[in-house]
């Protein structure tokens, strides 16, 4: 999946969301309906980040493989209910609402279309692993998580932070020096399991 494409799905969210938390500020528009509305706007930019990760893994495989290729993912449960609630949660505290807002606008469809092509190929017969494909800026964390361009299990969660744009690169049947092997991949599995069971 190209960099560019995550940056236009941030960028356009933030925009509209951005309209209309000035609508809010120059007194047009009710909080509360701002909320619902802000909540729809990134709920249906969510769906279309999916849809696009969905299309970029299969364009991928189609390309590297020549054959058609079909996904199994589908689009998000309605989301309405969390995103209501993480807008309400930032509209509580009025430190840094715009930005705060504009950062939940950008980060959503981003998140969605990376977990959407991450979940098509780890679906995939075809793919054997992936390496993390570096944004145009990585910051020292990605450049830490690249590990000099290690091959990972499909089914190995890709680390991002907020805003991160890195990528995952799929790799048809490749083995490396660099590839995880299985005592990493099992401690990578326990450390997933330990953050969930504790919230993180």
């Amino acid at each position: 999946m190209r960099e560019e494409l995550l940056l236009r799905l941030g960028e356009q969210t933030e925009r509209i969301i951005a309209a209309l938390w000035a609508q809010v500020e120059a007194g047009a528009l009710d909080e509360d309906l701002f909320a619902g509305l802000a909540a729809t706007v990134i709920a249906a930019a969510n769906g279309q980040g999916t849809a696009a990760g969905q299309a970029a893994f299969r364009a991928w495989q189609e390309t590297a493989t020549g054959t058609p290729a079909t996904t199994s993912a589908t689009l998000p449960a309605d989301d309405l209910d969390r995103l209501t609630q993480a807008v309400g949660t930032i509209l509580k505290d009025s430190t840094s609402t715009g930005m705060r807002l504009a950062r939940l606008a950008r980060s959503e469809p981003i998140n969605a279309a990376q977990d959407a092509f991450a979940a098509s190929m780890a679906g995939s017969a075809v793919v054997s692993g992936w390496r993390r494909h570096l944004d145009s800026d990585p910051c020292q964390l990605c450049q830490w998580w690249w590990r000099e361009g290690r091959v990972w299990r499909p089914d190995h969660p890709m680390p991002r932070h907020p805003g991160c744009t890195c990528t995952q690169e799929p790799v048809l049947r490749e083995r490396t020096d660099n590839y995880q092997t299985e005592r990493q991949a099992v401690s990578a599995a326990r450390t997933n399991q330990r953050r969930h069971r504790h919230g993180r």
